[in-house]
């Protein structure tokens, strides 16, 4: 398992632009611009298997090195298509993210302190499980302090469904 660390922790580098990426589709689709769509899949389609056959020499990880860089390269692109697309601007686009990308974050440097202090000293499970505990805690915590409002609208989401 040792050998797949670092393959692992690479690609989850690159998650929370994946995370925006997936987004983009759905709401292009939404307005009626599935030729947007288009040309963000061949963008995506003609840079990233390039980029795997860059990073394929070096083994498991140049490939995820390549991976990441690649899809920075890809998103980048489609992120200009799609902003372009619904018309918001970079900066209203970072403005909307900002409070949540802060937050994140501040649990990420806070959970890798807490697995770097006892990693040594638990069993890995229980620091997965207390890792993960961890992280929902601090972020819910100051989404709650910096934002309530989305979490005042989650619950009220969640409560009409039950």
């Amino acid at each position: 398992w040792q050998s797949v660390v670092l393959p692992l922790q690479l690609l989850c580098v690159i998650m929370p632009l994946r995370c925006f990426y997936s987004l983009f589709s759905p709401a292009l689709v939404g307005i009626n611009r599935p030729d947007v769509v288009f040309k963000n899949v061949a963008v995506a389609s003609l840079l990233m298997p390039l980029a795997y056959l860059a990073g394929v020499h070096w083994g498991i990880n140049g490939l995820c090195l390549s991976w990441i860089f690649g899809f920075i390269v890809v998103f980048s692109f489609v992120l200009k298509l799609t902003l372009g697309s619904i018309g918001l601007t970079f900066k209203s686009y970072l403005s909307s993210i900002r409070t949540q990308m802060i937050c994140s974050i501040i649990m990420a440097i806070i959970v890798f302190v807490f697995r770097t202090q006892y990693l040594s000293l638990l069993h890995p499970i229980p620091i997965i499980v207390l890792g993960s505990l961890l992280g929902f805690i601090v972020y819910a915590g100051l989404i709650y302090f910096f934002e309530r409002q989305i979490l005042t609208d989650l619950l009220i989401i969640f409560r009409s469904r039950s």
